[in-house]
Formats: C-alpha cells, structure tokens, sequence
C-alpha cells in the first residue's frame, strides 16, 4: 500500500510539473497564477505528508520550487518588455 501511495504521490508530482512547464512554453503562466499557486500548495502539503527519506522531500520540493520561480521570473521579464 505504500508502495502505491509513493507511486501516487509520484505521478501527481510529474503532473504538477508538466503543468507548470507545459503554462511556461505557451505564456499563460501569470495569467493562470492562482491556479499555479493552488497547484505548489497541494504538492507541498502532499510533501509534508509523504512518509519518504527526508532528503528526498528536500530534492523534489526544491525542484517544484524552482520551477514555479523560473515560470514566475520569465514572465516577469516579459511583461516588464512589454509583450502580452
């Protein structure tokens, strides 16, 4: 059962992520922002409860992390140049 939990736990991750770089390639990342930060809560309380090697939260929580402050900045950028 846990073995399905991590695994769970897993794809939900990888499909935060692909979320997250899938609003970055097609620009929509600051207009969908609530949703995005909807979307890092959830993975960072699963993170907390996610019975798992504490090193390994530290990994994928830092990665989540700099995913959103990389969506974050590009678009930040773009908007300070004036594109839509």
């Amino acid at each position: 059962m846990e073995l399905f939990a991590a695994l769970m736990f897993l794809l939900i991750y990888a499909l935060v992520v692909g979320v997250f770089l899938y609003r970055i390639r097609k620009r929509t990342f600051r207009q969908l922002l609530k949703e995005n930060a909807g979307l890092m809560a959830l993975v960072l309380i699963q993170l907390l409860i996610f019975d798992g090697n504490i090193f390994l939260k530290v990994a994928l929580g830092s990665v989540i992390l700099a995913v959103f402050a990389v969506g974050w900045l590009l678009e930040e950028r773009g908007r300070q140049r004036g594109q839509p």
